[in-house]
């Protein structure tokens, strides 16, 4: 099994992140592994909503059926999925407060399992994931920073 753990902390509130992580409609906009929802997701996510996403992993689509396993606004979702040939992921958000003036810490951790997965692959996959789910982390907050600019205007 490949797992991959990224954390960042950002000055941006733990609500706003969480809320544009639960907004589906932008994770063209953030997760960087997304390539399109096969149907409309679900407006609001609870646990055991449904929807399936093409996730591009090394430059392949993989059609995944993710089911909602945990959510606890503001702080947690999880998020498993099955795809074709056995493979299976999951992702876990976390959102929690930093110490100090620093923001919030968001946390995400993705785990994929495949019959087809060898170690040598599982290292190469480690390392492209761990820099998509980074950079993923890096959209969210510049995501949510706009958001919570905009707000700010009004």
């Amino acid at each position: 099994m490949a797992k991959i753990d990224v954390e960042q902390t950002f000055a941006v509130p733990a609500g706003l992140l969480y809320t544009t992580i639960c907004d589906m409609d932008s994770w063209s906009e953030w997760f960087s592994m997304h390539s399109e929802f096969v149907e409309k997701p679900p407006d609001k996510l609870r646990v055991n909503s449904r929807y399936i996403q093409v996730l591009q992993v090394m430059g392949m689509p993989f059609t995944v059926e993710f089911t909602v396993t945990e959510f606890r606004p503001p702080r947690e979702l999880v998020l498993a999925g099955r795809g074709s040939a056995g493979m299976t992921c999951t992702f876990a958000f976390g959102v929690s407060r930093a110490p100090g003036p620093a923001g919030t810490t968001l946390a995400m951790t993705g785990e994929f399992e495949s019959p087809m997965l060898n170690d040598q692959l599982e290292t190469v996959l480690v390392d492209t994931l761990s820099s998509q789910l980074t950079l993923s982390l890096e959209r969210l907050a510049a995501l949510a920073r706009g958001r919570a600019a905009r707000k700010s205007a009004i």
